[in-house]
C-alpha cells in the first residue's frame, strides 16, 4: 500500500472517530437536557410558627402575575404575602366564617389580573381578595347545586379568567365565570366512581394554554384530562409507588412548556409528565432535608420554571430552580437570591408592620368521608 493510501486511511479513521465521538457527545447532553429540577431554598422554621415568614401547616402556595409569592396556612387560617424570596410583606385572616376569615382553607390561586382566591374548604365558599389583600366578595355554601360546595379546595383559572374549583366531595369540578355564574360541571352527572371520566374526591386542578383541564382524582390515585367543554378525554396512574403510580395526589399544576407535575402526597414526592401522561421523572422523598417533604400539599410553577411546593408536614415552602446544562454538561449557575431556612432570629419584615394572625384551631384536617373539618 502507498504512503499516499496510508495517509487517507488514517483521516478516514480520524473523521470516523470524530463523528462517533461528537454523536455520544451530542446523545449524551440530550439525554442531560433536563431533569429534576436544584433544590434552591426553604422558607419557613420547619417547625410551626407564627411569625411573618413563619408558617403553620402551609397547604397552599401561589404566584402572582406581579410576582408575589401567597402561602396560605390551614392551622391558623392565614395567608400571607411575601416576595420571591422569602420577605413577609402582609398577612391577614383568622379562624370564622365572615369575610376575611376562614376554616381550614385549602388552596389558593391568582387570576390574570392578579387577584387572590381561597378555597375556604371548612366554610364551603369561595373569598376572593384585591392584589392589596381587600376582601372583594365570595361565593358558595354547602350543598349539591350548582354553585354550592362540599369541602372545596383545588383552585384554577383558565386563558379566558374562567375558575375552577375541585368541588372535594361532590366528586366534581365547576366551572365558574367572571359573573360567579356556573358554566359547565364536569363530569356532566357526578357521582363517586372510577369509571373513566368520573372522580372520587377531587383535591387538584389546574389548565393549560390550550384550555385542557388536569384534575387531581385524589382517592382514584390518577390523573384525569378534560377538554374545554367537558369532555372527557383521559386519564393516567394507578395506585403504588412506581413511576407513574400515586398514593393520594393532592394537586396538580402546568409548566411553560405544558408539562404535568404531580404533587404525589402520599409518596413524599413530585412527577413530571408529558401534557399525554408519560413519566418523565421524580424527586422527593419523606423526611425534612431540602428536597424532601412531609405531606407536600399545593404545587406553583412560575413561567421561568421556578417551582414552589407547599410542605405542609414540614411547615415551610420549598424552592427549586429548573435544571440546566451548559456545553460542559456542569449546572448552570443560579441567578438570584437563596436564603437558608430562616432561623429564629432572622426572620423576615417586621412583625410590627403586619396584621396578626389570630387565633388557633384544632389540629385536623378533611376526613375521607368529607365528614367536618
Amino acid at each position: 500500500m502507498s504512503r499516499a493510501s496510508d495517509q487517507k486511511l488514517v483521516i478516514w479513521i480520524v473523521a470516523i472517530a470524530i463523528v462517533i465521538i461528537m454523536l455520544g457527545v451530542a446523545t449524551y447532553l440530550y439525554s442531560q437536557k433536563e431533569g429534576p429540577p436544584t433544590f434552591e431554598t426553604s422558607y419557613g422554621l420547619g417547625k410551626p410558627g407564627t411569625q411573618p415568614g413563619e408558617f403553620d401547616t402551609p397547604t397552599g402556595v401561589a404566584v402572582s402575575p406581579s410576582g408575589f409569592l401567597y402561602v396560605l396556612e390551614s392551622a391558623p387560617a392565614r395567608l400571607q404575602q411575601l416576595s420571591l424570596d422569602g420577605q413577609a410583606v402582609a398577612a391577614w385572616g383568622e379562624v370564622g366564617s365572615k369575610t376575611k376569615q376562614f376554616n381550614k382553607p385549602l388552596r389558593l390561586a391568582t387570576d390574570g389580573d392578579g387577584n387572590i382566591y381561597v378555597a375556604d374548604t371548612g366554610n364551603h365558599r369561595v373569598q376572593w381578595f384585591s392584589p392589596a389583600g381587600e376582601f372583594e366578595g365570595e361565593f358558595g355554601s354547602r350543598g349539591r347545586d350548582p354553585g354550592k360546595f362540599s369541602h372545596p379546595v383545588g383552585l384554577a383559572f383558565d386563558s379566558n379568567n374562567n375558575l375552577y374549583v375541585a368541588d372535594t366531595y361532590n366528586h366534581r369540578i365547576q366551572k365558574i365565570g367572571r359573573a360567579q355564574n356556573v358554566l359547565q360541571i364536569y363530569p356532566e352527572t357526578p357521582e363517586k366512581s372510577n369509571a373513566p371520566g368520573y372522580l372520587n374526591a377531587p383535591w387538584g386542578v389546574a389548565v393549560d394554554s390550550r384550555d385542557v383541564v388536569y384534575v387531581a382524582d385524589t382517592e382514584n390515585h390518577r390523573v384525569v384530562r378534560y377538554n374545554n367543554d367537558g369532555r372527557h378525554i383521559s386519564s393516567f396512574g394507578s395506585h403504588g409507588t412506581n413511576d407513574g403510580q400515586f398514593d393520594r395526589p393532592t394537586d396538580v399544576a402546568i409548566d411553560a412548556d405544558g408539562n404535568v407535575l404531580v404533587v404525589d402526597s402520599g409518596n413524599n414526592r413530585i412527577q413530571k409528565f408529558d401534557p399525554q401522561g408519560k413519566f418523565l421523572y421524580k424527586w422527593g422523598q419523606k423526611g425534612q432535608a431540602g428536597g424532601m417533604f412531609d405531606n407536600p400539599q399545593q404545587i406553583a410553577v412560575t413561567s421561568e420554571g421556578v417551582i414552589f411546593v407547599a410542605d405542609a408536614g414540614n411547615h415551610r415552602i420549598q424552592k427549586f430552580m429548573p435544571r440546566q446544562k451548559n456545553l460542559l454538561n456542569t449546572q448552570a449557575p443560579i441567578v438570584g437570591p437563596t436564603r437558608p431556612v430562616y432561623q429564629p432570629d432572622d426572620r423576615p419584615g417586621d412583625p410590627g408592620n403586619l396584621p396578626p394572625a389570630q387565633g388557633l384551631p384544632p389540629r385536623g384536617g378533611v376526613s375521607s368521608e368529607g365528614g367536618e373539618l
